[in-house]
């Protein structure tokens, strides 16, 4: 009972007294109300609602459907002026053009290359086959 005494501190008014001066929260030898088991049952039902209100309130607790459904829209309707200001940031068709332009000659140098090196890369082979056909 002395955790529960503490835990109370006095502010809990027990069932036999009628005045808050017959508790004492720092004295340890508290009296338990003549109901007994009852009274002490009562006692830790009322500090453990105490504590339950004096906590902060629950942050993860499920959101219900029609809150879920105002912060869907809130996040569709962002997205959608977002998709906007994208689309009217899009370069004219004169800069688009040149762009293609560009990246068709970055791919014809690019293929251009890549000939270049698959032709030496076949006579590297051809020279080396040839060695080791002598050799065997």
């Amino acid at each position: 009972m002395g955790h529960i005494a503490y835990a109370d501190d006095g502010l809990l008014e027990s069932a036999g007294s009628s005045s808050q001066d017959d508790v004492d929260g720092d004295s340890e030898d508290q009296t338990v109300p003549s109901n007994g088991k009852h009274s002490h049952k009562r006692i830790i039902q009322d500090e453990i609602e105490r504590q339950r209100k004096m906590r902060k309130p629950n942050t993860n607790k499920r959101n219900d459907i029609s809150s879920g459904l105002v912060a869907l829209g809130e996040s569709l309707s962002k997205g959608i002026v977002e998709a906007a200001n994208l689309k009217s940031s899009r370069p004219s068709s004169d800069n688009l053009e040149n762009a293609i332009s560009k990246t068709n000659k970055q791919l014809e140098e690019m293929s251009s290359l890549l000939k270049q090196h698959i032709d030496q890369s076949s006579a590297v082979h051809t020279a080396l086959l040839k060695l080791l056909q002598e050799k065997f």
